[in-house]
């Protein structure tokens, strides 16, 4: 968490970006959730012997329009959340050219550049995954974690999915530990 502190300055200014980015990214896990039930919905249509061709054509024409839904809200997730985090490696990149411009003969001298280098490639792409992949990580287990939590609620039963989710402190706590 210390990572997120020190970049809070990028994350305040790029504060727009970033909750698109996850709104979109809860689009698409709401839309993640609607092809299993309508194929739930095909499969028990065909059992009961209610399936025509209307319906069938209905079902695929539901699940196109989602995968071009899911499709979209993708590229527009990663183009926020990933455009920003490639926006971060830029200006780290910059603010440390110019930081090393302005370095003296002796600074160098005590240095490796070689070291000086593999620092600027190496840690400037960790922080720039921290601001991509970190976030949507971050982002994304909690989003996709509570929607299937409710679908399952909704869609299949509340009692079921109250014992399926007793484990999930223990869990935390384990994962926590190791």
């Amino acid at each position: 968490m210390g990572i997120f502190l020190k970049l809070s300055w990028f994350f305040k200014e790029q504060k727009k970006s970033y909750l698109l980015g996850i709104f979109f990214l809860t689009l698409v896990a709401i839309l993640n959730i609607i092809p299993p039930k309508i194929i739930g919905s095909v499969v028990d249509s065909i059992q009961q012997h209610q399936m025509n061709t209307q319906k069938l054509v209905l079902y695929l024409f539901a699940l196109v329009i989602i995968g071009i839904g899911q499709y979209l809200f993708r590229y527009f997730w990663r183009s926020y959340i990933w455009g920003s985090s490639a926006l971060l490696e830029k200006t780290i990149r910059t603010r440390l050219v110019t930081h090393f411009a302005t370095m003296d003969e002796t600074f160098y001298q005590k240095y490796r550049i070689g070291d000086l280098m593999a620092h600027a490639t190496n840690d400037i792409t960790a922080v720039q995954q921290v601001a991509g992949i970190g976030i949507l990580t971050f982002a994304d287990s909690i989003i996709t974690g509570v929607s299937t939590i409710i679908a399952m609620m909704f869609f299949v039963n509340w009692r079921l999915t109250l014992i399926a989710i007793i484990p999930l402190p223990l869990l935390a706590i384990l994962s926590r530990t190791l």
